[in-house]
């Protein structure tokens, strides 16, 4: 009896031997992905005391004006405003940075966006600021949003979307749009709708090898997919920033496709043509969404709420393409697609 007990010990032993060596293992494949995709990140933290962050939002309320405080302006709503405030949504500024130098995020934010994650409700919402809005930015004057990326870069540029539309913005994500066919490449393509107008404006432009033959439902490669983003020729800056999104949505749905032993090498990818103010876990902790079935609405801003006026002639400001409108009409517009469309 003595003898079984004993026996019966050493196998409990090596049982748990043959776990401790299968974590180990498991931690080190881990540890080696982690390794291999933080080489890719070019983080640049931000300092969080100078982004004019609203911290009432995640509190409770809805948006007020630029003026009700000077932390962002919130102010208390309804109960079930300030119960949609409370939801643990994450909102983090995306720019597109227009430039030719594949190492390079300076130039103008070509494309200014606002992705906001509620993870609880499964829902992305993706606001898109027209790149020519007119705004103040406090201490350096009047300018065009992508100038302020240009001269000042990210932080301020976080300081002034928050200022301007009541945001709790406190991360970004720069993106290299001259690698963004390297992205399209590297998961086979993604497929599109495109008008007949877009399909000459990709072929005549995109520099690809493979001409696409007619409109409609298509798979574009990387080189289209990246033309496809910037034309600007054949209609209005509303619809290039679909277009912009429509990209984007193309890369989840395709990613979403593919085995999750492939997101390592997408997700270095990524990050390779990325500059971040977001730590490695925080970018890890979101690949789990790509498992699930998200909801992905879109706004753009200025709209038909805001009254905007889009032209050259805006006194002051002649022979410069302009959009003007009122930011805080635009605050609370923004609120309520963030906050209460869910």
């Amino acid at each position: 009896m003595k003898e079984r007990r004993r026996s019966g010990g050493r196998v409990w032993l090596r049982v748990l031997a043959a776990v401790v060596l299968l974590l180990a293992a498991a931690a080190a494949v881990v540890l080696g992905i982690g390794i291999y995709i933080l080489r890719g990140i070019d983080r640049v933290p931000i300092n969080e005391e100078n982004l004019y962050i609203n911290e009432k939002l995640s509190g409770g309320g809805t948006a007020g004006t630029e003026s009700d405080a000077s932390g962002g302006g919130a102010v208390a709503g309804t109960p079930a405003q300030e119960q949609a405030a409370r939801r643990a949504v994450v909102n983090i500024a995306v720019f597109g940075v227009d430039t030719r130098d594949v190492q390079s995020f300076s130039g103008g934010a070509d494309t200014v966006m606002i992705a906001s994650i509620d993870r609880e409700a499964g829902r992305v919402c993706l606001t898109s600021i027209l790149r020519d809005s007119w705004i103040d930015v406090a201490g350096y004057g009047s300018m065009k949003l992508t100038d302020v990326y240009r001269r000042y870069g990210p932080e301020i540029m976080i300081q002034t979307l928050n200022r301007k539309f009541q945001m709790n913005i406190a991360d970004y994500v720069s993106v290299n749009m001259y690698r963004l066919a390297d992205v399209v490449d590297l998961i086979g393509g993604i497929e599109l709708e495109i008008t007949q107008a877009e399909m000459e404006q990709i072929n005549r432009y995109s520099g690809s090898q493979e001409l696409l033959t007619a409109a409609g439902d298509v798979r574009l490669n990387g080189a289209q997919a990246a033309m496809y983003a910037r034309i600007r020729q054949i209609d209005s800056d509303q619809e290039r920033v679909r277009r912009q999104r429509n990209v984007l949505v193309g890369i989840y749905s395709r990613v979403r496709e593919l085995p999750a032993v492939r997101y390592p090498s997408i997700l270095r990818t990524l990050l390779e043509m990325t500059e971040t103010s977001m730590t490695y876990s925080e970018i890890v902790s979101y690949l789990p969404l790509l498992s699930r079935d998200l909801r992905l609405d879109s706004l753009t801003i200025p709209g038909a709420v805001e009254n905007a006026y889009g032209g050259q002639n805006y006194p002051g400001l002649e022979g410069k393409w302009v959009w003007v409108y009122d930011y805080d009409t635009a605050a609370q517009n923004l609120y309520r697609f963030i906050y209460e469309d869910a």
